[in-house]
């Protein structure tokens, strides 16, 4: 669950954890993104590691290879926000358009994407996924507790006690 090459975002030194698995295509990851975005925003304690899990079609690897690029750029947390919060069907040109939208050189972020270890990065984001038996997106792991599905956020709230209770 820790890689160092998986993007993290809240309080790096947070004590809980939370691993979120989801596409940025999913419809569930979307309305759970406003949930946790807000739960993190009110618990300055929480660490949130992002597990891209392209499952839903060739532009669900090409938005989950952007993202991953876009920490060449430190424009990773603004891009998966973007991603996140876009109502409409992604597609190459489209992914590239919310891009540029927060700042990403889109030339740069194209030959980024290239990277070979943007796609170990996924391939062990799927090996993990396969091994914690997640079956769909959202996925969350928080503290030890695995949890499928999106998730509102008071039982979000009360995942993160329950972890700091131990």
């Amino acid at each position: 669950l820790s890689d160092s090459e998986t993007p993290v975002t809240g309080n790096p030194d947070g004590d809980v954890t939370i691993v979120e698995f989801s596409d940025y295509q999913c419809p569930y990851c979307k309305r759970a993104h406003a949930t946790v975005k807000s739960v993190l925003a009110a618990d300055s304690k929480v660490k949130l590691v992002f597990k891209d899990l392209p499952i839903l079609g060739e532009p669900s690897r090409i938005a989950a290879l952007a993202a991953l690029a876009s920490r060449a750029q430190n424009k990773h947390l603004a891009l998966h926000n973007a991603l996140m919060e876009y109502g409409g069907k992604l597609d190459r040109d489209k992914i590239m358009e919310i891009a540029g939208s927060v700042g990403l050189d889109i030339a740069q972020l194209q030959k980024d994407m290239e990277d070979p270890k943007l796609k170990a990065i996924i391939d062990r984001n799927m090996a993990l996924a396969s091994a914690l038996g997640v079956r769909g997106t959202p996925a969350f792991v928080i503290g030890k507790q695995f949890v499928p599905g999106a998730v509102d956020a008071d039982t979000l709230k009360q995942l993160i006690a329950d972890a700091r209770k131990g």
